[in-house]
């Protein structure tokens, strides 16, 4: 069993970060390196955790004595990072989407899989309690039907984290669909066991008016003929919650939805039944770096990867075209 406890950051600037860190001592791992374009930034978060700052990322990777990297910013800049990764036949997590397109995600995972080295998602969604209580679920009644709707705060928390570049999409991508509603189309696909065929999305600025979207809504067509729709935003006020969460899922047998505490779970002639789960998406990050810390020691596959990635992203591309041409859009076939 191969050793991973030395772990290099390459991208601290990223809000994830933090709750990845939070995982660390669960997952057995030790920030060993720190890099970000904002060198001051790397420095403090080396300085915290007794670990080396380097100015670039080569050197970085270059200096040896590493077991596992975790690249997060930019998804303009991830692919030069995770090919540098690749290169040196290092393990790593790689923040999503990973690439500005479906198609560089698929690239990467072509070579990933060439050079045999794992690379893991952080599609959370399926490492929360939330994901494993809807997939078990819908393995007993598959769903027909299913709705998320998850709308965030305003877009100017981006600017105040360092992550400006989030509101440009030239680097980010895109704006509520890429960063938020990825997550549910990646789990609609899971529980609905099919992939997404065809989309109908709308996609508004109206709110903040700024470069990205700040509310999307995708309408999700699977193959196997079960519906999903997709609605993500920037639209939440500054104020707590800070976020709100809703979810149904509807089976042959079975109505699922969400209320404070987690699920309910009803069916015909039966009484409810209630499945505790939590919804803030922040705590799901500490169990991402365990699995994959396990997944990597054991070499088993991450639970989610590159080619999981690319056909999310196709789909979500395949909305933004939809909602600029105003028509239903088929989903390209991506690796």
């Amino acid at each position: 069993m191969p050793t991973v406890k030395r772990a290099a950051l390459l991208g601290v600037a990223h809000w994830h970060v933090p709750l990845m860190l939070r995982g660390f001592p669960l997952a057995g791992l030790e920030v060993a390196a720190a890099w970000d374009p904002d060198v001051a930034r790397a420095r403090d978060v080396a300085g915290e955790h007794g670990a080396s700052a380097f100015a670039d990322a080569a050197s970085l990777l270059d200096a040896g004595g590493l077991d596992c990297v975790f690249v997060s910013g930019p998804p303009s800049a991830m692919p030069a990072l995770a090919r540098a990764a690749i290169a040196r036949r290092l393990p790593l997590s790689l923040e999503k989407p990973c690439a500005l397109t479906s198609q560089e995600v698929a690239a990467l995972h072509e070579e990933a899989q060439a050079a045999a080295v794992t690379v893991a998602v952080p599609l959370v969604q399926r490492h929360a309690a939330l994901g494993r209580a809807l997939i078990e679920i819908a393995r007993d009644d598959p769903p027909l039907e299913f709705a998320v709707r998850f709308v965030a705060g305003p877009p100017a928390r981006y600017e105040r984290s360092g992550n400006a570049w989030m509101l440009d999409p030239r680097h980010g991508g895109g704006g509520a669909a890429v960063n938020l509603a990825v997550h549910f189309v990646d789990l609609a696909t899971l529980v609905t066991g099919s992939p997404v065929a065809d989309v109908v999305a709308t996609m508004s600025d109206a709110q903040h008016g700024r470069a990205v979207e700040d509310l999307a809504v995708l309408a999700l067509r699977h193959a196997n003929g079960a519906v999903s729709q997709v609605t993500a935003g920037y639209r939440f006020p500054e104020s707590a919650p800070f976020r709100e969460f809703r979810l149904t899922m509807s089976g042959r047998r079975t109505y699922v939805e969400t209320d404070a505490e987690g699920l309910v779970v009803r069916e015909a002639g039966r009484r409810a039944k209630r499945v505790p789960v939590p919804f803030d998406t922040d705590g799901y990050y500490a169990e991402y770096v365990r699995s994959f810390a396990d997944d990597v020691r054991n070499g088993r596959a991450p639970v989610a990867g590159l080619a999981e990635m690319a056909r999310a992203l196709a789909v979500v591309e395949a909305g933004y075209r939809s909602a600029a041409e105003g028509r239903r859009v088929a989903v390209a076939s991506v690796a």
